[in-house]
């Protein structure tokens, strides 16, 4: 899954290349903006300043992770200066810079229409199913499912139809069980923002191998948070995660095991 492969390559990048100083400047540029990607924005922006300072001659990428870590490290003017150049390049990103983003911290991609409308969008179908969840739990969700990105979308399989007419009409479907795990989730995990937005991800990414009717929605809830942290590098027992969740440290770690199963991950994600 699309997901999942990105999360893999930039975990082991991190835990790799932190410790590297890269003598390239495009192994510079690809290092700086993998860690704006996952929210290092300290390090990223150290990395790009200096490409920066130097005279890189980066595309329009390159300027863009560059304001985007300058604004997350507390450098609005620097950032907003960079953002003229983004847009000098591809005019198509107006309305992504950075600041803009503070609506997310705030209230949380899920009440953020113009970036759930992008993700019905996307190509991967576990950001499309994470789009439709949005939507489920936004306080904007009647809006968003009588819309023309929705009735109109070209993209949408027959699964995630089906998700919109639970939503509409409570219909019966597979997509149920997932959504109501989702659901488990966003108890703990909300309002969704960029990292959090790695959770739903991940467990979208688990039900598009398994595209089935799923019970003991606590359990993979709880698996899932599990392994997403330890994805992460967070500190986090197969105990505390079953405290969170009212059940057995047995029972998740029955259930982690079924997920790693379902990720094909290399190596066991437990305790």
């Amino acid at each position: 899954a699309h997901y999942l492969k990105q999360m893999e390559k930039e975990t082991r990048l991190i835990e790799t290349l932190r410790r590297i100083q890269p003598m390239f400047s495009e192994h510079q540029f690809k290092l700086g903006a993998t860690f704006a990607l996952v929210g290092e924005y300290e390090l990223a922006y150290g990395l790009l300043k200096k490409l920066y300072k130097y005279g890189f001659n980066g595309d329009g990428q390159f300027y863009y992770w560059l304001s985007y870590s300058a604004y997350f490290t507390g450098r609005e003017t620097f950032a907003r200066n960079i953002w003229k150049k983004v847009l000098e390049l591809n005019r198509d990103k107006e309305g992504s810079e950075p600041w803009n983003k503070e609506l997310e911290y705030q209230t949380g991609f899920e009440n953020h229409p113009t970036t759930i409308y992008l993700k019905l969008e996307s190509g991967y179908a576990e950001e499309r199913l994470f789009a439709l969840f949005l939507i489920s739990v936004s306080a904007k969700k009647e809006e968003m499912l009588s819309s023309n990105h929705l009735s109109k979308n070209e993209k949408l399989t027959a699964l995630e139809w089906q998700y919109v007419s639970y939503l509409t009409k409570e219909q019966s479907s597979p997509i149920v069980s997932a959504h109501k795990i989702a659901k488990q989730l966003y108890e703990f995990y909300q309002p969704i923002g960029t990292v959090e937005s790695g959770l739903y991800l991940l467990w979208f990414t688990i039900f598009g191998e398994i595209s089935s009717q799923l019970n003991n929605h606590r359990a993979w809830a709880a698996a899932v948070d599990y392994v997403w942290n330890k994805l992460r590098g967070q500190k986090m027992t197969q105990q505390e995660v079953a405290d969170r969740y009212g059940i057995s440290s047995a029972t998740v770690a029955k259930y982690v095991k079924m997920v790693n199963n379902y990720l094909n991950v290399s190596r066991s994600i437990d305790d």
